[in-house]
Parts: structure tokens; C-alpha cells; sequence
């Protein structure tokens, strides 16, 4: 996450509409309601292990999305990404998850392993983990994360 000032796209590029389309669908089932739409936008990321960011303008957010990472991903990361960084920008989260009502974040992967934040596959409880999740996971546990998504979300 990060902060500019000015917008860097006029809207969201096309190769993102249908994930973000079915983000906010999603939203309006759950009762959640963006006053502002999110752009979103390819750009080079130096840090390979980021595959996107949220940026909060004065009165917009906007996404920034790794053109390489995209480019090598399947269609569950990429969805993956854009309902990441949209949970980020749209509904004000951090890197964490709510279990049971309890809130955990996860700061150093390694160590949680065996915390309440994760299934018993080892998979991540939260979408908002800090990296793209396996494929294998965000398809298996796909409701619970889309629950837990917007369990906590306050929209912008």
C-alpha cells in the first residue's frame, strides 16, 4: 500500500473488468456498496514478490498490478490478486483474517503456520494473506473466502 496524489489511469484497464465486475457483484450480495470505483492498471514492480498494490489518493484509491506476474499467472491467481488488492482499496483491510469473531494478522508466515489462521491443509484462512495464493487453496475454501472477505469490510 502505498499513497499518490494524482490518478495514474483514466479507469480500469479491460484485462481486469470481469475480476473487478464480479468483486463488486459480489459486494452487493453481501451488502457492501463502494461509493467510489477502484482503477486498476498494469505497471513494473521491482519487488518480484509483489504482484500488486493499493494506492490511496485524497479522494480516489487506485491498483497497481505487476504486467510479469500477470502475464505468468492462471486465471485463479489473477482473481486472486484483484480481490486482494480490491479488499485492500475497497474495504479498507490489512494483511489478516477473522476467525470465530477473532482477529489475527499475519506478519511472518513461517511463524503461523500452526496458528488459527490457517485450514488443516496448511492453506490460508484469508484472503488477505501477503502472497498470491496457491490455486489449489483459493479453489477449495473459494466460499470462505469470499465470506470472510467482506466479513470485515468498511467500504471506502
Amino acid at each position: 500500500m502505498s499513497q499518490r496524489i494524482f490518478h495514474h489511469y483514466s479507469g480500469t484497464d479491460p484485462e481486469f473488468k470481469d475480476y473487478s465486475e464480479t468483486w463488486y457483484f459480489m459486494g452487493k450480495i453481501k451488502g457492501i456498496n463502494l461509493k467510489n470505483n477502484v482503477r486498476i492498471g498494469f505497471t513494473n514492480i521491482k519487488d518480484r514478490n509483489v504482484a500488486g498494490y493499493c494506492n490511496y489518493g485524497l479522494f480516489f484509491n487506485e491498483i497497481d498490478i505487476d504486467r510479469a506476474h500477470w502475464k505468468q499467472s492462471n486465471s485463479w491467481e489473477k482473481m486472486n490478486v484483484v480481490f486482494h488488492e480490491l479488499t485492500h482499496c475497497g474495504c479498507g483491510r490489512d494483511h489478516g483474517y477473522v476467525v470465530n469473531g477473532e482477529k489475527g494478522e499475519y506478519l511472518d508466515t513461517r511463524k503461523h503456520l500452526g496458528s488459527r489462521g490457517f485450514f488443516n491443509d496448511l492453506c490460508p484462512k484469508s484472503l488477505m494473506f501477503p502472497q498470491v495464493l496457491d490455486s489449489s487453496c483459493f479453489q477449495t475454501h473459494f466460499e470462505w473466502y469470499i465470506d470472510e472477505m467482506f466479513e470485515q469490510c468498511k467500504p471506502n
